[in-house]
């Protein structure tokens, strides 16, 4: 008999250390996820002219763990292009407005990567939009008045202001 309840408590033991050894000691089992700051971009591609309209792209933040202020930076922009930035601070949205500057000798034209990061001092995150840096040209025809019906410009001769030709 005694030797039954002593299998028995043996048993007992080995059950309940079963259980302690697969539950862990962890609590609930759930694991903390570092601090971080996602950033999601609305514009998919920028484009800019020079000394014409600007172009505004929105930045929402995704926060995980971090409520300080964000500012945003702006790296990749040519140098004729001039760029304003509105920060989140305590917020979950700021913008970054684009224009490019009056022609620059010699002009910064084409196409560039813009990464755009936010940060709070602890944490950052980032995100890049396509930014694509163009010319803008008139054209004024040597005609007063519109073009009569039937009239098609062929062709066209752009000079440079500074062209003696």
């Amino acid at each position: 008999m005694k030797a039954c309840t002593h299998i028995a408590e043996l048993a007992a033991a080995f059950l309940l250390l079963a259980i302690v050894v697969g539950c862990g000691t962890g609590g609930s089992g759930s694991t903390t996820t570092p601090p971080g700051i996602s950033v999601i971009l609305s514009s998919g591609t920028t484009s800019v002219y020079q000394n014409q309209s600007t172009m505004t792209v929105n930045v929402r933040l995704t926060r995980t763990g971090t409520t300080g202020n964000v500012t945003l930076t702006v790296q990749g922009a040519p140098p004729s292009v001039s760029t304003r930035i509105t920060n989140p601070n305590a917020g979950n949205s700021g913008s970054v407005v684009f224009s490019a500057l009056a022609p620059a000798n010699p002009p910064s034209l084409g196409n560039f990567t813009v990464t755009i990061t936010a940060g709070d001092g602890q944490v950052s995150g980032s995100a890049t939009t396509p930014l694509s840096v163009g010319a803008y040209v008139q054209v004024r025809p040597n005609i007063i008045g519109p073009l009569p019906p039937g009239r098609h410009l062929h062709k066209i001769k752009v000079r440079s202001p500074s062209s003696r030709l």
